[in-house]
């Protein structure tokens, strides 16, 4: 039944859930680029996805 109404209204549900996932990525990276700033040992894969994810360049 919750199915049905969905596919019903998906378009109307389109744009919320656009936004929720914008809002919700973009608070995951402000909390990850935090624990960087204090120190908080984290995998390098999110360090650099990190740091592509801001436009910073990996030239070493």
């Amino acid at each position: 039944m919750v199915y049905s109404q969905l596919k019903e209204h998906s378009t109307e549900f389109a744009p919320c859930l656009v936004n929720l996932f914008f809002y919700l990525s973009n608070e995951l990276l402000s909390i990850i680029e935090n624990a960087g700033r204090l120190n908080i040992p984290m995998p390098d894969v999110i360090k650099r996805a990190v740091k592509i994810l801001k436009g910073e360049s990996d030239d070493k």
